[in-house]
């Protein structure tokens, strides 16, 4: 959860960090009252760091009681996703 203080622009980029991976959402306006929302980590595009990531680690997912869940297995990580 990111805090910021109560004024915010509606468009431009925000920088965060989760983990060890940095981020950046970039707002832009899409016609007159649509906007549209891309996602960087570690500068690249979330499709392309979705298809390097899953080549680095063993991905599995799974149904678990009814619950989708994806794991992943790392040199030193393990994630549990629902």
């Amino acid at each position: 959860m990111i805090r910021r203080e109560w004024m915010f622009r509606l468009v431009g980029p925000e920088s965060f960090s989760l983990g060890r991976f940095d981020c950046v959402l970039q707002v832009e306006p899409d016609g007159l009252l649509g906007i549209s929302y891309t996602l960087e980590i570690n500068g690249q595009n979330i499709q392309d760091f979705l298809e390097m990531y899953q080549k680095s680690f063993c991905t599995w997912s799974t149904q678990v009681n009814h619950e989708q869940h994806r794991i992943v297995l790392g040199k030193t990580v393990i994630f549990i996703q629902k």
